[in-house]
């Protein structure tokens, strides 16, 4: 039998065991006391849950420990048919980085060894998953009143969640930092604002009917990866990996032990102006190295977007074909630019340099080079395992030997006799 948390408590007038109960008992519960908002205040018919389940024995419950979430009807379902679920969660034989107090920032993560680019750092479950914005009939855009009511509806449901976690549980959220202390948001959503990473394409993933629009946003807080700072060149990418129901933090490039470990909170792409505003609701101006200079990087920004077309397949099956007018050393040189653009930028959780890897690894196959090709295999495999889903290490080399085989290339080996030398320079990947 599930044993929801907070069944002691009294909420409305019924019993928080009752109106915060697992949802998959197959109860429909409906609030009846005359003073309770109204049926329309929730007519997505969101469901409060644990995931995994917990169990009065504590000896079932899932040892990676459970997240409390909020859902909407049909997801927890999805969640569950996913084959094996839950997978247990990776984890490190030992730490890989520890908490800092940081100078303006409160606390920061930092590697306490050296990394590779590919690798894991941390993995939770998360302490909350759930909306992170909230409407309900007749008020898609509140105003006034009606967004007070709306902050009301939501808070309910976000202290039923939080008094259903483990009482360090509830500690560890409420200590968590809120930037949304003056635009009348309560305590708990505010820190949901602040600190949720948002998860929406993952679970859509396994519930392809979840909306795409701003305000059917799906967010997870962790306990620890909600300390990790940002940058605007981050080293690092936190993903939420739905078969063990798991928040992972991945390095994206190699950590040096001792240096700061940061994610992005925005979109690395954006201009200078366009990352601030994004980052203002958190409360901090971001002075990293790229905002130091914003002419400098925003114009390298306009320069890597205006070479994006030269990475399309097209682009290199023309500089393949043999009557092609470009010279060979043509397309490999507009490679080259790219690849300093990004490293002098830190971008490399970008679609760009994804698509860069893939034709680099495509210019070595023509000249017939397996090494390198074997490298940029490993190397694009080790982008993946940060921004799609986390590969082990031992994985990672097995594939990159199979993707690397001569027999995989219709073209290999094609310009093998004119080995432009601004390939060559590229071999470093």
């Amino acid at each position: 039998m599930c044993r929801p948390k907070g069944s002691d408590q009294q909420v409305k007038g019924l019993s928080s065991g009752l109106s915060a109960i697992e949802a998959s008992s197959g109860l429909v519960l409906t609030e009846k006391d005359p003073s309770a908002p109204s049926p329309s205040a929730n007519p997505e018919r969101r469901r409060l849950t644990s995931i995994p389940l917990t169990y009065f024995d504590a000896s079932k419950n899932d040892p990676d420990g459970s997240t409390q979430c909020i859902l909407l009807p049909g997801m927890k379902e999805a969640i569950y048919a996913q084959f094996g679920f839950p997978l247990r969660i990776p984890r490190l034989p030992s730490p890989a980085h520890c908490l800092k107090h940081v100078d303006g920032a409160g606390l920061g993560m930092f590697a306490t060894r050296a990394i590779g680019a590919g690798d894991l750092i941390c993995s939770e479950r998360p302490l909350f998953l759930g909306p992170g914005a909230w409407v309900y009939a007749g008020a898609r855009v509140p105003v006034g009143d009606a967004m007070s009511q709306l902050f009301q509806e939501w808070d309910e449901f976000m202290k039923i969640a939080v008094d259903r976690m483990e009482p360090e549980k509830q500690d560890a959220y409420r200590a968590l930092a809120n930037s949304h202390l003056h635009d009348g948001s309560p305590a708990l959503i505010g820190i949901l604002r602040t600190n949720g990473f948002s998860v929406s394409g993952e679970l859509r993933k396994v519930f392809p009917s979840l909306p795409k629009d701003e305000l059917s946003l799906f967010t997870a807080i962790g306990e620890v990866l909600s300390r990790v700072n940002h940058s605007c060149r981050p080293n690092a990418n936190i993903l939420m990996d739905m078969p063990s129901f798991s928040l992972q933090l991945v390095a994206l490039r190699p950590i040096a032990a001792g240096e700061e470990i940061t994610v992005s909170y925005t979109n690395v792409m954006g201009t200078h102006a366009e990352r601030q505003r994004k980052l203002a609701p958190y409360g901090f101006t971001c002075t990293c190295h790229t905002c130091v200079n914003p002419a400098l990087s925003d114009d390298r920004r306009r320069q890597l977007k205006s070479l994006q077309h030269f990475l399309t397949r097209e682009y290199f099956d023309g500089w393949l074909n043999p009557r092609s007018s470009l010279p060979d050393d043509h397309w490999p040189k507009k490679l080259q630019e790219v690849r300093q653009l990004v490293q002098e930028e830190g971008l490399y959780e970008t679609a760009i340099w994804s698509d860069y890897l893939a034709r680099l690894r495509d210019v070595f196959a023509a000249l017939g080079d397996q090494e390198k090709v074997f490298r940029c295999c490993r190397t694009i495999l080790d982008i993946y395992s940060a921004t799609d889903a986390y590969v082990v290490p031992e994985a990672r080399q097995s594939a990159a030997a199979m993707y690397a085989a001569p027999s995989d290339f219709g073209f290999w080996g094609k310009k093998a006799t004119s080995r432009p030398e601004s390939a060559e320079k590229e071999a470093d990947v």
